[in-house]
């Protein structure tokens, strides 16, 4: 039995076509700049070809209409617990400097209120904005024991790939 790596590692036992096409993963993460919320939307796209079908934004669930902080607040508190099975939440290098990542951070607090959902989470971090996230919320994700990976960021991997 092949056995995704994702699946892996989350916990999951299951084989890929038991429960691929129904996991319902959301993706959380900065949306400004707007290069933040590109490679947001190229992860869901990336995982939707790899037969993750029910991998959305939080946007997604209200296409083209803008709302106000207090909805999109709602929006996202709402998804990530009553409709997500898997969260990622992305703290993203493009996003450090315009002071967008409190919002993820708002978000992974959200999670903290339940321990199903803190073992159903991962939480990627780029490599190269590691040292500059608060030790006090770092100090959170080692509490609740968030599993924590730290893929290459954008950059580094452009460099890499020349």
């Amino acid at each position: 039995m092949k056995e995704d790596i994702l699946l892996r590692k989350l916990g999951y036992k299951l084989t890929l076509t038991q429960r691929k096409s129904t996991l319902r993963i959301l993706i959380l993460g900065p949306y400004s700049p707007p290069e933040a919320k590109e490679r947001l939307k190229n992860i869901r796209e990336y995982l939707i070809s790899k037969g993750y079908k029910n991998t959305r934004l939080v946007e997604d669930f209200s296409p083209r209409k803008e709302l106000t902080d207090e909805q999109i607040f709602r929006k996202s508190r709402d998804k990530i617990i009553n409709w997500a099975d898997i969260l990622f939440f992305f703290f993203l290098e493009e996003a450090l400097y315009d002071s967008k990542l409190m919002g993820v951070q708002d978000e992974v607090a959200i999670v903290c209120e339940d321990a199903d959902k803190v073992s159903k989470s991962v939480v990627f971090i780029d490599n190269k904005i590691k040292t500059k996230i608060s030790r006090q919320f770092k100090g959170r994700l080692k509490n609740y024991e968030f599993k924590l990976v730290s893929p290459f960021s954008q950059t580094s991997t452009k460099k890499e790939a020349s």
